[in-house]
């Protein structure tokens, strides 16, 4: 559907009141392409189909989803989840954040390097935008199609365990061993918007490829301010710079999308 540039500020600013993201300041790019995407799931012919569907809160649940981009795979990029469970299994920290987390695929991830680095004490937070995302995590389920992709990933981890020992076979099909995700805290909400806290690893990858500029070093000043203390971690996509703080982290690691921070 072809939008007027008038039509789409005015979804912009309707959709920042109504779902608390200000997709204002994502690109114009981006943001035609899904919300395009939105139209085509939804089955909307007509922007008054939008808004009528933003006043309840199943069909603004499904917009919220639709509109943020899932990841596709585990392990994505081996390398960082190398660095990252050998820092945790140094004791790098106790607290992770996920600021952003639009699949199970990170969340996956994450637990299974929890285990690998022997950290069964790790609490770990999730802010995510849709109930359907958190829904989707705690069925553990684990998508047939990308498990040649996953495996291959998982075995670039160069650890002694067996990707067989976390994603398991059944007649239902693949899922996440059961109790991985006991220690995981899921908050509804755009991360931009939550008070300050601090962590030990934050992990943010490819997110910001849909912001603009400004809003790119809004999101990562956020970011490194959440930060626990020197050595904390910061994970974000290897295409991604941590514009306006690179002078707070060590960038040795950056190809990597692996950061700590320094001040």
């Amino acid at each position: 559907m072809l939008l007027t540039t008038n039509e789409l500020r005015e979804i912009e600013a309707t959709l920042a009141e109504r779902l608390k993201v200000d997709y204002s300041k994502y690109s114009d790019d981006f943001f035609r392409r899904r919300l395009a995407y939105v139209f085509e799931k939804m089955h909307f012919h007509r922007v008054q189909d939008l808004y009528a569907a933003l006043g309840s809160l199943v069909s603004s649940d499904e917009i919220s989803y639709y509109l943020a981009v899932p990841q596709t795979e585990l392990f994505r990029a081996p390398s960082f989840w190398r660095r990252l469970i050998k820092s945790l299994a140094d004791g790098c920290g106790k607290k992770v954040w996920l600021p952003c987390l639009t699949s199970y695929h990170e969340l996956f991830s994450l637990a299974v390097a929890l285990d690998l680095a022997g950290c069964d004490d790790v609490d770990v937070v999730a802010n995510v935008l849709s109930d359907r995302t958190i829904a989707e995590c705690r069925s553990l389920r684990v998508s047939k199609h990308d498990d040649d992709h996953n495996r291959s990933n998982f075995e670039r981890l160069e650890s002694a365990a067996a990707y067989d020992d976390y994603v398991v076979k059944s007649a239902d099909g693949l899922s996440l061993r059961d109790g991985m995700l006991g220690r995981v805290t899921f908050r509804n909400g755009w991360f931009l918007n939550t008070p300050d806290e601090k962590y030990d690893v934050v992990i943010c990858r490819d997110v910001t490829l849909a912001y603009s500029e400004k809003l790119t070093r809004q999101a990562v000043a956020k970011l490194v301010d959440s930060l626990a203390g020197p050595e904390a971690v910061l994970g974000i996509g290897v295409m991604e710079r941590p514009l306006g703080s690179e002078e707070r982290l060590d960038c040795s690691l950056s190809a990597d999308g692996f950061y700590k921070l320094i001040k």
